[in-house]
């Protein structure tokens, strides 16, 4: 009885001699493979779809905190794309600068060549739209950069070779300058 054709099981120990046999080791491995790799790459697909077709695109000015559609579109952007969520796809993809800029494209945001993204992705409000990064731009580990505030959506420019080190806050409608250097443990007001 290892294949089963069809009749029912005599007894849970005919049942476990069935599921146990060999020949299904490489089912269970592949259904392990296509939960590690394949989920969060399907995954991030149908939410870059939704972003696109559902939530739109983030635009700046005044956040209308009594239209339910609006309070919905920023809820559900920051559900798909949290941080654990854009790191299982980036853990996959790998830190290759291109292709997790590419990633952030697929988004919505301008992103320029050659940007540093390090082994924590910085986390984002979610709203890509209202997010420029200019060329050779390197971010530090567990950076913060914040697009809206409760009242507002503000874009945040990160100017070609802005350095956004460890630790930081950028605050929405900042502007780090061309070759600036926003120092550990600080916050870029606007």
């Amino acid at each position: 009885m290892p294949w089963h054709h069809g009749e029912p099981f005599a007894s849970v120990g005919d049942l476990l001699e069935w599921l146990c046999d060999y020949r299904r080791i490489p089912f269970y491995i592949g259904i392990r493979v296509a939960r590690a790799i394949v989920a969060p790459l399907m995954y991030m697909a149908a939410a870059i779809i939704v972003k696109w077709t559902v939530i739109g695109k983030f635009k700046e000015g005044p956040r209308d905190v009594t239209s339910q559609w609006q309070l919905l579109r920023h809820w559900l952007a920051a559900t798909l794309f949290s941080r654990e969520n854009m790191s299982e796809v980036t853990e996959i993809i790998g830190r290759h600068y291109e292709l997790v800029s590419i990633l952030y494209r697929l988004l919505g945001a301008k992103v320029g060549n050659r940007v540093f993204w390090p082994a924590h992705l910085p986390l984002f409000t979610c709203e890509f739209d209202l997010l420029e990064i200019g060329d050779d731009v390197v971010f530090g580990s567990r950076s913060v950069i914040f697009c809206s505030t409760v009242d507002s959506c503000e874009k945040v420019k990160l100017c070609a070779g802005a350095n956004v080190s460890d630790n930081t806050v950028v605050l929405p409608g900042s502007i780090i300058g061309k070759n600036a250097v926003l120092g550990s443990n600080s916050v870029c007001p606007t």
